[in-house]
């Protein structure tokens, strides 16, 4: 199943044929997201930081995810 990753701004490691977005403020960012997820029918546990420190150890990863949760059901 295909997965959304989210990177930090400028990381080089983005992998093609993986739907990437990069960090920028939670309201884009969540709009974004749900909108591929909607597209490409992607549920939100598929939603994945890009690595350990990628997008950012402050990111708030879990709050992310539960808005996704949240507009999916």
């Amino acid at each position: 199943m295909q997965k959304i990753t989210v990177h930090k701004k400028g990381c080089p490691d983005a992998f093609s044929g993986e739907l990437h977005v990069t960090v920028k403020k939670m309201d884009y960012l969540v709009e974004e997201i749900y909108a591929l997820m909607r597209k490409h029918n992607i549920p939100f546990y598929n939603v994945v930081a890009h690595a350990r420190g990628c997008p950012e150890l402050s990111f708030p990863m879990e709050e992310l995810e539960l808005v996704l949760f949240t507009l999916e059901h």
